[in-house]
């Protein structure tokens, strides 16, 4: 049984961490949770309903923690500010019904995991610029770039995730990126060129297949 006052500063620093990750995985299956951060962990055998499942490499101990609102001196932060989101950005909206279809059935699989699709009807100049402007990190869709694993990439959506800022990915347009954005990080699916509205559709389920790694459920089989 542990401790019923086990403060975090008895965590090591990467243990927290994967608290955090945990805690966040658990809000997608839209359990309820603390709204802020607190300073203390406890044991609430208890509340083991609030945890359908977790991570495979974690017992029942892990899974009985969880945190306390504390409502003592120190500052809470909600937690929402702490845990960066995704941002997945399209060049025009996919016409291609066969397409659209599957692209609609795997946005509505990653919403629920805090991944956001976002649409833009601009000029790529001005595509280009809004996308730049954003706040956190940025990444291109492109062949040329830095290319993973579906288990290195979730690793790095892992990551990512314990930011303070946001991610972004960016699909261009038909005619690709133009010569533009060429100081801009890269991430490739492939080597080989897909047509962008297809490229939408992997990349959505590449990101709800990073999910599932993460959870460790049976999606992704290697």
């Amino acid at each position: 049984m542990m401790p019923m006052d086990l403060h975090l500063t008895d965590f090591s620093s990467s243990a927290f961490r994967v608290i955090k990750v945990h805690l966040t995985n658990v809000s997608q299956f839209g359990q309820p949770l603390p709204s802020v951060l607190p300073k203390r962990v406890v044991d609430t055998t208890l509340l083991l309903g609030f945890f359908p499942k977790w991570p495979p490499t974690h017992g029942e101990a892990f899974v009985a923690l969880c945190f306390h609102l504390s409502h003592e001196d120190e500052k809470q932060q909600p937690l929402g500010m702490d845990m960066g989101r995704f941002h997945l950005h399209l060049h025009g909206r996919i016409k291609d019904s066969a397409v659209k279809s599957l692209a609609d059935m795997y946005e509505t699989r990653v919403k629920s995991t805090g991944i956001t699709v976002h649409v833009h009807t601009d000029e790529i100049d001005r595509y280009i610029s809004k996308l730049t402007d954003m706040s956190g990190q940025l990444f291109l869709l492109d062949e040329r770039g830095s290319s993973y694993t579906s288990i290195d990439f979730a690793d790095k959506i892992r990551a990512w995730s314990l930011l303070p800022h946001d991610t972004h990915f960016a699909i261009g347009p038909a005619e690709g990126w133009g010569g533009l954005g060429q100081k801009l990080s890269r991430i490739s699916l492939s080597e080989m060129t897909f047509p962008h509205e297809l490229t939408a559709v992997l990349m959505l389920e590449q990101l709800y297949r990073s999910q599932q790694i993460i959870k460790g459920t049976s999606y992704h089989k290697p």
